[in-house]
């Protein structure tokens, strides 16, 4: 259905070119079609990198709510099989990403520490959107465990780190 003729092309290239057909699919909202995208682009792009983590990404996604454990199983999949081949921002996306599932899997503690790194990772190499993510979670676990105090001031430096990079469409609403 979503096959493509591209012939003698960089796989890399060539993968995220069919990628951003799944993750334009997700984003409207044609779940089906999009998790068939990513596995056609996966077939047709094996050696692809970016392809292979945004169809596991798109897995986690859609688990993340009702599954948050299938999610972690596909995040954790990214970092093992592709995180040294795929971009900063994007590995770090991934680590938040991972503190998330842990999160709404119920698992406080682990999440929190992995968020602690996450954060770290991203003020270390400057990428204040993740960092906001992960204060995001930090204040929520936070705010769960009665430290209001501490949770106002995570989230308010989650908002702040969100403004610095133009990105608010990650901070969770109580």
């Amino acid at each position: 259905a979503y096959a493509c003729k591209l012939q003698n092309i960089d796989p890399e290239l060539g993968g995220r070119a069919v990628s951003c057909l799944g993750i334009t699919l997700k984003a409207v909202e044609h779940l089906d079609e999009s998790k068939q995208a990513f596995e056609e682009a996966v077939s047709r792009f094996p050696a692809s990198a970016f392809c292979r983590m945004e169809r596991w990404s798109n897995l986690a996604a859609l688990a993340f709510r009702k599954e948050p454990m299938q999610s972690l199983q596909y995040l954790r999949q990214i970092l093992a099989e592709v995180g040294g081949s795929i971009p900063l921002l994007d590995r770090i996306h991934t680590e938040v990403d991972v503190a998330m599932a842990l999160f709404l899997a119920r698992y406080a503690k682990e999440a929190a520490a992995q968020a602690q790194r996450a954060a770290g990772l991203a003020d270390a190499n400057g990428i204040p959107a993740q960092g906001a993510r992960a204060r995001n979670i930090l204040g929520c676990l936070s705010w769960e465990d009665g430290r209001l105090d501490k949770a106002i001031t995570l989230l308010e430096r989650a908002i702040l780190d969100a403004e610095r990079s133009y990105m608010e469409r990650f901070l969770w609403r109580f």
